[in-house]
């Protein structure tokens, strides 16, 4: 099936309409193709609804005029709840509505799908399903612009092998909600990440949030690469009880830390964070991480990486922290391996507002070959400080320059 060019339009308008449909329903079907047309003037359901269907192509389609039933309360949305009127019966309309639904038809759900090039202006939700049961594989969602979404631009229940690659998004509550299943967590984040979910998060741009830009959480496991990040309120990036490789993203003035783990697995490689509120790496309360490489964190409010509360990093290289608030790699109650190593693994710190390296009752293996100049001259600030120190540590072949207080200082190391 083929459909290209045109203007469909279910002609509704206005803030709401007491009757609701479909402009295109496609079920039962293989290898769909729908592009360059505008299809809009929508009230209570979808643009358009597949299901069961395999190979679906929609491309360079301009969607738009989402109209709410009359008869559904949407309050929720203005509250930040989740999952109010989500799941309901056929007599309501959900609160949901995408504008392109992959729904599920006797058993059987849709795959092998590529949304691209499109833009969704004015609609509920852009792409996506909000069914638990769904079952959509095989998904991918390229390069489409989307503007005044009230909900969700993505909305991926239950799927598998999913790519959300080169979108950007302007005035929406949220980007994408991946759940494995139903969950009532993560309320405002621009990625809604849950239920053992697992993608490929790249190059998407997000400009504010409701809260974090990125959100993962319930044992869910993602690729973070190549995204910028600005001005969220809260964390940029978050990973918590889930598993993240974060690489190559470029996060500015995030509204609390730039890359946040909690109970989290994964790495932090080589990102660009500017003007953190609090920090620019955080590795807390028992989270187990591989590495922290070649990161370029400057002017955070207190530290620029800080792991503690018993995690666990096996090393720490080749960063650049500049002009931190306070200390610049600083490691409390917690396990790290290799802080720097050899001078190619080095990491390089420049003025930071208290020490370079600060260690207080953490197990660290080795700190060398580490270039740190500039330590502030506050209270028991130094290049290198270790404080209530139980194991031996390594401390040797570092290059530390013009600091204000002390190179070297140990208490009870």
């Amino acid at each position: 099936i083929t459909i290209t060019g045109g203007t469909w339009n279910g002609n509704v308008s206005g803030k709401s309409f007491a009757t609701k449909e479909d402009i295109m329903r496609i079920y039962c079907a293989t290898n769909v193709k729908i592009s360059d047309c505008t299809i809009k003037g929508v009230c209570g359901d979808h643009h358009l609804d597949f299901a069961s269907v395999d190979k679906i192509n929609v491309s360079n389609v301009k969607f738009s005029g989402f109209v709410k039933l009359s008869t559904v309360d949407y309050s929720s949305l203005e509250k930040g709840d989740e999952n109010q009127n989500e799941l309901n019966s056929d007599t309501l309309s959900s609160i949901t509505s995408e504008a392109v639904q992959f729904d599920m038809f006797e058993g059987k759900g849709c795959k092998n799908v590529t949304v691209s090039g499109c833009t969704f202006d004015g609609v509920l939700s852009g792409v996506g399903n909000h069914h638990e049961k769904e079952n959509t594989s095989n998904i991918k969602i390229l390069n489409n612009t989307f503007k005044n979404v009230e909900n969700t631009c993505v909305n991926l229940y239950s799927f598998t092998t999913t790519e959300v690659s080169g979108n950007t998004a302007t005035n929406v509550r949220s980007f994408a909600r991946v759940y494995g299943g139903s969950t009532a967590k993560s309320k405002f984040n621009m990625f809604r990440v849950s239920d053992k979910a697992v993608l490929t998060i790249s190059n998407n741009t997000i400009n504010g949030a409701g809260l974090a830009g990125i959100k993962l959480d319930g044992s869910s496991n993602a690729n973070i690469t190549g995204n910028k990040i600005s001005k969220t309120p809260y964390n940029a990036i978050t990973v918590n009880e889930s598993t993240a490789m974060i690489s190559k993203n470029t996060i500015t003035n995030a509204g609390n830390i730039g890359v946040y783990f909690s109970k989290g697995k994964g790495s932090a490689n080589n990102n660009t964070i500017t003007e953190a509120a609090l920090r620019g790496i955080g590795i807390q309360n028992k989270s187990q991480v591989t590495a922290i490489s070649g990161n370029t964190i400057t002017k955070g409010k207190e530290q620029g990486i800080y792991v503690s509360e018993n995690s666990k990093v096996d090393s720490i290289t080749k960063n650049t922290v500049k002009n931190s608030g306070t200390d610049a790699i600083s490691i409390l109650n917690a396990t790290v391996t290799t802080i720097g190593g050899s001078t190619e693994n080095k990491n390089t710190i420049n003025t930071p507002g208290a020490s370079g390296i600060y260690v207080s009752g953490a197990v660290v293996t080795e700190i060398s070959s580490n270039e740190i100049s500039d330590a502030a001259k506050t209270s028991g600030a130094a290049a290198i400080r270790l404080n209530n120190i139980t194991t031996s540590v390594k401390v040797a072949n570092n290059k530390l320059t013009a600091s204000k207080q002390y190179g070297v200082y140990t208490t009870s190391a």
